[in-house]
């Protein structure tokens, strides 16, 4: 039943040329389908692998965009946060090198640049398609000792074209005193006055969330998010040293003559010859060797004071990185309204993949509370997040083949998208569970034990689930999710898209429900008074984690929990919810 569905969908994509409204959920082979518009009306096919291009379908007219380079002299990569608008703009990027540009109704137009400035990046751009996020290379009438990628935004002008770009503030250096390589912009917010961001440290070791914002009266500044969370335990990291002191030259010691005849013996060397290699103090006099040799202990000198230095410099700042948050690098999302920021703190080992890690964090950037999500081993990685806090994710990290994950506003908990659904909408849940579920091929090495040689073997996971990697619109009625094909070798498409349409997914549970029968309060003593039919009481701390959790209270509860803030769930049973912040 799931192959004969795949097959008719992939005959019709072949046949018609162009696809039909998308008004139920939809399979895609051979596409990539990524980013979507938040009105849910357009959604990328980022295909750089088989199809060499990038497509922009709208999904209500099934109409389709290709952007291919005719040569294949050229290379377009979508932008790395919210590139699609409402009406159907696509922010990206071509060239190697970098050429900032933006596609509509099938053709490609760059956004204006400085000759100044040899590369530029846009990244974001706001639903109503007026404001692009991004960034600009550093200018090459400059000294080389600057951020290489700077933020910037353009503008939308009455007349269609665009304005800029104009420079956003950023710091001039990084937690540990150098200057950053990289300021990022990825995600911007619906009014344009909220874009996310990365700070990529001087040591290309730390990416530090950074948000800009724009006041009443237009003015923009930065905000680096919890910088605590960067060397934690306040290591003492010493000034960086800068450059290393210079070689002696030989040629400032010698005569033009002497310094020739030098050139034309490394000329004329030959390795093979067996004649020592040309030493330019033998074509010095002994007054130039004297003055070359005072130059030579002087610069030994310095070289070894700075080296201590450097030393001592790299091992503070070893120190410092080993108990900081490290959040992956372009891993940012930010929901429609600016108020919550997503990322993931990462430990990535593509050589060791059982030593990886990925942590979902959210920020609120409106209270300045945040909230990390331990998810034993599930390894997530953020993809969206919209204005109420659900957010989505995938996993593995670094495994094209996914499962697709969602956290229910930020108090709740990371459950399996297939799980979230069949709750809300059980046609949608069986649909996926028809199509969406497969007999997955992993290989592996195995020791043969007649020969003593190791050998690929071909393992099969029954029945597993493969949703994808997610976005979604604002209120998640639409869902591209695409995964890599490991169920069967021979079929020609390497990957699998999809689109569900649903209108029952966006309803938070457990936030801001309220009922007469069930009330709770608390103290500062920690104890939680609890009236009503209680089914369960669970406390969180300001990072999401569960502190305190009891079935069926009543009366008072001694929680024991030590000073703090708290988010306190009361579930009644009759599945109505009383949430309160409490401060202990």
């Amino acid at each position: 039943m799931k192959k004969q569905l795949l097959s008719l969908a992939g005959l019709a994509l072949a046949t018609t040329g162009m696809m039909a409204q998308v008004t139920a959920p939809t399979i895609y082979p051979g596409k990539i389908l990524t980013h979507i518009s938040k009105n849910g009306e357009w959604a990328i096919n980022n295909d750089n692998i088989t199809l060499m291009a990038v497509e922009v379908i709208n999904l209500r007219t099934g109409e389709t965009y290709t952007y291919a380079p005719a040569d294949g002299s050229e290379d377009y990569d979508i932008g790395s946060g919210n590139c699609i608008s409402n009406d159907g703009i696509l922010v990206m990027s071509r060239n190697y090198d970098g050429t900032a540009s933006y596609a509509i109704d099938g053709k490609i137009y760059d956004l204006p640049v400085p000759d100044e400035y040899q590369s530029a990046y846009s990244n974001g751009i706001t639903a109503d398609g007026t404001r692009i996020c991004g960034t600009v290379g550093m200018s090459m009438n400059i000294d080389a000792q600057d951020v290489m990628q700077k933020p910037c935004y353009w503008d939308r002008k009455s007349d269609g074209t665009w304005d800029g770009p104009k420079l956003l503030p950023y710091p001039k250096t990084d937690w540990a005193g150098q200057i950053p390589q990289y300021l990022l912009t990825s995600w911007i917010s619906n009014d344009g006055k909220t874009i996310a961001g990365q700070l990529h440290d001087g040591m290309g070791s730390v990416d530090q969330p950074i948000v800009y914002r724009q006041d009443d009266k237009g003015e923009w500044s930065y905000e680096l998010i919890h910088p605590e969370l960067i060397n934690p335990n306040n290591i003492q990291v010493p000034a960086f040293p800068g450059d290393g002191p210079s070689t002696p030259d030989p040629k400032d010691f010698m005569t033009a003559d002497e310094y020739t005849a030098y050139q034309t013996a490394l000329d004329n060397w030959d390795w093979q010859s067996g004649d020592p290699y040309p030493n330019a103090e033998d074509y010095m006099t002994d007054d130039e060797k004297a003055k070359y040799a005072v130059a030579v202990d002087a610069y030994n000198k310095e070289a070894e004071e700075y080296n201590t230095k450097l030393m001592e410099y790299f091992d503070a700042v070893e120190q410092a990185i080993q108990d900081s948050k490290l959040f992956g690098m372009n891993c940012v999302t930010l929901s429609g309204n600016g108020r919550y920021y997503g990322t993931a703190h990462q430990i990535i080992d593509f050589w060791n993949p059982e030593g990886n890690a990925s942590d979902p964090w959210i920020f609120d950037l409106e209270t300045g509370d945040k909230f990390e999500y331990h998810t034993d081993g599930l390894n997530l990685s953020p993809t969206w997040i919209n204005d109420n806090g659900l957010m989505l994710a995938s996993t593995p990290v670094n495994d094209y083949s996914r499962d697709a994950y969602i956290l229910n506003g930020v108090w709740s908990k990371f459950v399996p998208f297939s799980d979230y659904v069949k709750e809300r909408n059980q046609s949608l849940y069986n649909w996926m569970n028809d199509n969406m579920r497969h007999d997955v091929i992993t290989w592996s090495y195995e020791e043969n034990p007649e020969t003593g040689e190791y050998e690929e073997v071909a393992n099969t996971e029954k029945d597993k689930w493969l949703t994808g990697t997610p976005y979604a619109n604002e209120d998640l009625s639409v869902i591209t999710s695409w995964t890599a094909n490991n169920w069967d070798e021979f079929d020609e498409n390497y990957f699998y898209s999809y689109i569900l349409v649903s209108d029952k997914l966006d309803a938070i549970e457990g936030v801001d429900v309220d009922n007469n029968t069930l009330s709770l309060s608390v103290d500062h003593q920690g104890v939680v008074t609890v009236t009503g039919d209680a089914k369960s009481l669970n406390i969180y701390d300001v990072n999401g984690r569960q502190v305190y959790s009891v079935d069926a209270p009543t009366g008072d509860v001694n929680t024991g929990l030590s000073s703090g803030i708290y988010m306190l769930k009361l579930e009644g049973k009759s599945g109505a919810v009383k949430v309160l912040k409490a401060v202990i």
